[in-house]
């Protein structure tokens, strides 16, 4: 008979590299992040984690944390949810370093995501103008008014994201 840990060690090793790379991730994007895995077999996974105490999960905001300090980043989960909407094509991802929150691979393209709260715009641009970019850069807003500001060089598209279902919406450059 085999143990749990010999049927869903892989399984629960994605997981957990997953939780710790992005520090804080809501339990939804765990599932969609794995859609090899059954959700399920993703919930008795996270219970499994969480009731061996390398993983938090705040059930009031359904946000799971690689510590139990509880602070949200919520750039991250943002860029997470656009990262979900690519699983399909997907073949790496990873958190980044500012300007970048995150990056992934997808059909043979880098793409950079990067979170603009409003009002950081020039922060941003400045930021960016320092960088060559690695690849096509996806950028975040909470707005879609932020865009006629925002002038930051090899922008693929736009997004603003609604966290509490995950959908993103995408907006062209006009380059």
């Amino acid at each position: 008979m085999k143990t749990r840990k010999e049927i869903y060690g892989k399984e629960c090793a994605e997981i957990l590299r997953n939780i710790t790379l992005y520090h804080n991730i809501r339990k939804a994007q765990v599932i969609k992040l794995h859609p090899n895995i059954s959700p399920e077999v993703c919930e008795k996974i996270i219970f499994h984690l969480q009731n061996n105490r390398r993983i938090y999960h705040d059930k009031a905001t359904d946000i799971i944390y690689d510590n139990n300090d509880g602070s949200t980043d919520f750039e991250t989960i943002y860029c997470l949810w656009v990262i979900c909407d690519f699983i399909d094509k997907t073949e790496y991802h990873s958190s980044s370093d500012f300007p970048a929150n995150a990056v992934f691979f997808a059909e043979g393209e880098l793409y950079e995501l990067s979170f603009i709260p409003e009002n950081k715009e020039a922060m941003f641009e400045q930021a960016f103008k320092t960088q060559e970019p690695d690849g096509k850069r996806i950028i975040v807003l909470e707005s879609t008014e932020q865009i006629p500001n925002i002038k930051i060089p090899d922008v693929a598209a736009y997004c603003t994201v609604n966290d509490s279902t995950g959908e993103v919406k995408y907006f062209r450059t006009g380059e």
